[in-house]
């Protein structure tokens, strides 16, 4: 009977370590694919925020403007209605002003799959020398397509 605990507590564990390692206010629409069964598939209330709940992936401390000196940015997106296989993605850009690349500079990227409905939390580590000032965004994807963005900015 204890070594059942001892696996769920594991198990419990590893989930949430993926969840907080997994690629955070602005809210959007997004966009929708027809699915299977329970209705579209869709992302939206993508949202910047400075922590987000353990256990649902939901948005903590929202706001869409961050120090230099944070040591994690966390983004929160809501799935809905997704199958095993729909693959959601994002990518963090940085904009840099004055740069004649409209897509800005990729910082990270991250993809997943998922199954039903939820939030799914995000986040990204400082770099070593901080975060450079200025504009960033979080583009979402469902199956390679951009369904929506989240803008913030670093001061």
């Amino acid at each position: 009977m204890r070594r059942k605990s001892i696996v769920r507590a594991m198990l419990v564990g590893a989930l949430m370590s993926v969840m907080m390692i997994a690629l955070a206010g602005c809210q959007s629409d997004g966009i929708s694919f027809p699915g299977f069964g329970a209705g579209k598939i869709s992302l939206s209330n993508a949202t910047m925020c400075k922590s987000v709940d353990l256990e649902t992936g939901q948005p903590v401390e929202t706001g869409d403007t961050f120090s230099a000196a944070d040591g994690v940015i966390f983004c929160s997106v809501k799935v809905s209605n997704a199958t095993p296989a729909t693959v959601i993605g994002a990518e963090w850009l940085y904009l840099p002003a004055g740069a004649d690349d409209e897509a800005g500079l990729l910082v990270s990227s991250w993809s997943t799959t998922m199954e039903g409905t939820g939030y799914i939390p995000l986040s990204i580590m400082r770099p070593e020398n901080g975060w450079p000032q200025g504009d960033y965004e979080v583009v979402f994807y469902l199956d390679d397509k951009e369904a929506l963005s989240v803008p913030f900015t670093v001061e």
